[in-house]
């Protein structure tokens, strides 16, 4: 099978309608399914779940994950999924009727690719420019290097699925429901320091369909901050990626100390909480 197109939604059925509705308007000559992960719902999710089963136009499956998180939702998901290349995308968001052509494009032209981001695009625009990359042109990340944040989303992502039981998956203690925000992030900086190539490309596009005014867009900021710090904790564990990442760290702190020092120090507050719960774990 070429590809796998996972959501994993909590409490969101009327946004998971919409959302399904697009995957299944999704033009794409190739092999695909759909898997949808009820990350322990109390809404009426799994009856819109069991309705819009019907309307696939491919293999459609359901999982139920009782571990709070995106990630161990999307975990569950990778262990069932059967596509070569396997595409993420959240709940409240609209995929374009193209976008599995274009993932399987890049990743057929790019055999040696293991992740990219996509274009995500906002589908209301009122609603405050956060959760969302517009990037016009292609960014390519080399093997070894830190993932800059933004570039890869869970808006609108791919994998190679070799790469990610490679590398055991997301880690659940990253992502919503978990205690540090950042889960694609780590991800794929795990999978550049372990060698695979990965980069944004713009053609692969979704709109995210959020809703959040500025109030709750600073909110969500916060939690991205220190969500970053935290996986940037979680490397100074780590002695083949250590060093890079203090590099690497420095570097982008220096240009943030003057333009966003707030955030900066939710960054150092994450890195420091996360150390602390290895410590707490150890």
């Amino acid at each position: 099978m070429d590809i796998s197109v996972v959501v994993c939604t909590k409490d969101r059925s009327s946004a998971l309608r919409r959302c399904l509705q697009s995957i299944f308007a999704i033009d794409f000559r190739g092999d695909w399914e759909v898997i949808v992960v009820d990350n322990n719902s109390s809404d009426g999710t799994p009856q819109v779940i069991s309705e819009m089963k019907h309307f696939s136009p491919v293999p459609f499956r359901s999982l139920v994950e009782l571990r709070p998180g995106n990630s161990a939702g999307r975990n569950a998901a990778i262990d069932v999924a059967r596509g070569e290349v396997v595409f993420f995308t959240d709940d409240d968001c609209i995929v374009k009727g193209n976008v599995l052509t274009e993932v399987w494009r890049i990743f057929s032209e790019n055999r040696d690719l293991g992740y990219a981001g996509g274009r995500i695009l906002r589908f209301d625009p009122q609603d405050y420019p956060i959760s969302v990359m517009e990037e016009p042109d292609a960014i390519g990340i080399r093997p070894g290097l830190m993932v800059y944040p933004g570039l890869v989303q869970g808006s609108n992502m791919a994998f190679r699925r070799k790469a990610l039981v490679d590398l055991g998956g997301f880690d659940p203690v990253f992502g919503a429901g978990a205690a540090f925000a950042g889960e694609e992030l780590e991800l794929a900086t795990r999978a550049s320091l372990r060698g695979w190539r990965g980069g944004y490309f713009p053609e692969p596009t979704v709109y995210h369909n959020h809703g959040r005014d500025r109030a709750a867009a600073m909110k969500l900021r916060r939690q991205y901050d220190f969500g970053i710090g935290a996986c940037y904790g979680k490397l100074l564990f780590d002695a083949g990626a250590r060093w890079i990442c203090l590099l690497t760290w420095c570097k982008r702190s220096l240009k943030q100390l003057f333009r966003h020092p707030s955030g900066l120090l939710r960054q150092l507050a994450g890195a420091v909480s996360y150390v602390r719960s290895r410590g707490h774990h150890a």
